[in-house]
């Protein structure tokens, strides 16, 4: 779990984990932060897909609002 959680920490979302080894515990909180990865993973992929589709002019306005819709989602300030 701990290698999971330095690779997201790092950005990278790639890796497709699925088990514990024996001695891990904490199996619930293992299920949550593949959870929490898969979930980043898509919404990072479809600002990856939104950016790509800038190109096309005619929907630019609707893609820029998309690409803010899952940026605001995510909460970065600290209060």
């Amino acid at each position: 779990m701990r290698r999971l959680l330095d690779e997201m920490a790092q950005g990278d979302l790639r890796s497709q984990v699925s088990r514990l080894r024996n001695k891990d515990e904490f199996k619930q909180l293992f299920v949550d932060i593949i959870n929490v990865k898969e979930s980043w993973r898509k919404q990072i992929q479809e600002l990856q897909s939104v950016c790509r589709e800038l190109d096309d002019e005619k929907y630019q306005e609707l893609h820029f609002t998309r690409i803010k819709e899952i940026a605001y989602s995510f909460k970065t300030e600290i209060e």
